[in-house]
């Protein structure tokens, strides 16, 4: 019996260490079986955790013969894989990229830098590595570049009489280094809607945090902290919480100072007028409002916006 097995009078399998199958599942799923703690030292993750996490992915394997087969359905996916679904390496290194291909078939390959430049990368000659899948037996190729700039980059895979696959190729720096201060440093932390000022439309903005800026630096601070500026949702009602956005990957189009974008100047006196209008309410909260009413603000801004 593995160690994930359960007794009657046993302890709780939730928190029993994790057995090899399962490590092997969840590092293979991106998840690590160890963390290091406040202390410094490094931890490992119970397995009541780490089914939690594979769970939140939809795997829910319950012993360790359901842990092999699930990684073997996920090894064999992968196989079948043209390209990674990312690559991610430090700055400086030589690049490996496997591609796998069905026998027979050259890839061709283009590397879109951040910068623009597209550069032809060349493949080494595969090596079959004889996954199946019907008739199909793969060869994997290894494409081999050479230290590339930080940034995002995009590498295309091109198969003869198949369409393009890419994946995102990510180049870190090799350390992120701490600005040098010869004092102690010190700033303002705000929640950016309640910067509200005269020529705010009901909730403060990236004017009114610019001007936070800067009325800090002559104070000599050296940062300003803000809560989250993510996008909540396009229509009202507007999530309250900072910390619960739609998504992570845009900001919140609320922020904007209408006035401040450059096409303003080129709208003609009706269009100027009505931005004005849309203005008088959401200004006129500020004065009278206590409260932030972040659907009022975000029904004026977003018709001027339009």
């Amino acid at each position: 019996m593995s160690e994930e097995g359960s007794s009657d009078r046993g302890p709780d399998t939730r928190l029993l260490a994790p057995s090899a199958a399962l490590i092997r599942l969840a590092e293979a799923c991106g998840i690590s079986a160890t963390y290091t703690g406040w202390d410094g030292r490094e931890h490992r993750c119970s397995s009541g955790a780490i089914r939690g996490a594979l769970a939140a992915m939809g795997i829910s394997p319950q012993d360790d013969a359901a842990c092999q087969k699930e990684y073997d359905r996920l090894a064999a996916e992968e196989a079948l894989r043209t390209l990674p679904p990312v690559v991610v390496v430090r700055e400086r290194q030589p690049i490996e990229v496997p591609v796998h291909a069905p026998k027979g078939l050259s890839p061709v390959a283009t590397l879109r830098l951040e910068s623009g430049e597209v550069l032809t990368p060349e493949a080494a000659q595969p090596s079959p590595s004889a996954p199946e899948s019907g008739r199909r037996v793969l060869e994997t190729s290894v494409l081999r570049l050479a230290p590339l700039p930080t940034g995002y980059h995009t590498l295309e895979v091109t198969l003869s009489g198949s369409p393009p696959t890419s994946c995102p190729l990510i180049v870190t720096p090799e350390r992120l280094q701490a600005p040098g201060f010869d004092r102690r440093p010190w700033g303002v932390m705000a929640h950016l809607p309640s910067i509200r000022s005269a020529e705010s439309w009901g909730i403060g903005d990236l004017a009114d945090l610019r001007d936070l800026a800067i009325l800090g630096s002559f104070a000599g601070a050296d940062f300003v902290a803000v809560t989250p500026l993510c996008a909540a949702e396009p229509v009202p009602p507007l999530t309250p919480s900072p910390y619960l956005p739609t998504t992570r990957l845009f900001a919140n189009p609320l922020y904007i100072r209408v006035e401040d974008i450059p096409e303003t100047a080129y709208l003609n006196s009706t269009d100027r007028s009505l931005i004005s209008w849309l203005a008088e309410a959401p200004r006129a909260s500020c004065r009278t409002q206590r409260l932030l009413d972040r659907d009022s603000a975000w029904t004026a801004k977003k018709s001027a916006l339009e």
